[in-house]
């Protein structure tokens, strides 16, 4: 069976100066427009507190500390035409 090769993409979440509440990679943009956004790895959340990492710094940050905005990382649709939550 051959793949379908024609890859259409979904919708792309708005970007919000809302830090994140919930596990998950997300795109994080500082504002400043000669920086780049990064993806974030928000992989911990206690006592309430979401902590994210990026493969740039060691450690973890408090989100919340973190200003800037933020858009969830979308699972993309794979060749064969499925998409995870």
């Amino acid at each position: 069976m051959e793949a379908n090769t024609t890859i259409k993409p979904g919708p792309v979440a708005a970007w919000t100066e809302r830090p994140p509440e919930a596990l998950g990679n997300y795109w994080h943009w500082d504002g400043d427009e000669d920086h780049r956004a990064v993806v974030v790895d928000v992989g911990i959340i206690f006592d309430g507190v979401a902590y994210a990492s990026t493969l740039l710094c060691e450690g973890l940050t408090p989100v919340a500390d973190m200003q800037g905005w933020w858009q969830p990382v979308e699972q993309p649709v794979l060749p064969t035409g499925r998409r995870f939550a």
